[in-house]
């Protein structure tokens, strides 16, 4: 099952099992109205988010099978909370890993279900902004919206509103 959703921050495209979503990829190439109630709540849910008026989703999650690393790395993920940002030495790290830096990066660029699961709230070392699937612009302004502010290529430049 799918749908499409336009946000503030952009369209998306959401899939789900009965049991949970399970991907969310971005744009919407064409519109699809969501066929569940599941997909009606998470595509509501990421518009209350994109408007600032969400912080937590609550719709359920089905996450494909994982190796143990990255269901750990997924779990600290998810526990990073709105406007909070962490490196992914200090992800690694809360996942129990601390020195699978660079595989928390592949990871996290792998993740998904970004936004559900907040792979935007993560950034290199020196605070700078690292990557994102979404593009970079997408990932200021997901971290804008949550009150963080990142200036355009410096490090230690996290500043929060």
């Amino acid at each position: 099952m799918q749908a499409t959703v336009d946000t503030a921050c952009g369209g998306f495209t959401l899939t789900a099992s009965p049991r949970g979503i399970t991907r969310v990829s971005f744009g919407a190439d064409q519109p699809i109205a969501p066929a569940s109630e599941l997909l009606r709540r998470a595509c509501a849910q990421l518009q209350e988010y994109a408007a600032g008026t969400r912080q937590t989703f609550t719709v359920a999650l089905d996450l494909p099978a994982h190796t143990a690393f990255r269901r750990h790395l997924y779990a600290a993920l998810s526990a990073i909370d709105y406007g909070e940002t962490i490196s992914y030495g200090h992800l690694a790290a809360r996942a129990g890993h601390p020195k699978a830096v660079r595989a928390a990066g592949t990871a996290l660029k792998l993740n998904p279900l970004p936004i559900f699961l907040p792979c935007h709230r993560v950034l290199r070392g020196d605070g700078s902004i690292g990557g994102y699937a979404g593009g970079l612009e997408l990932k200021r302004q997901l971290l804008r919206l949550e009150g963080v502010e990142i200036q355009a290529g410096r490090g230690h430049d996290v500043r929060r509103s």
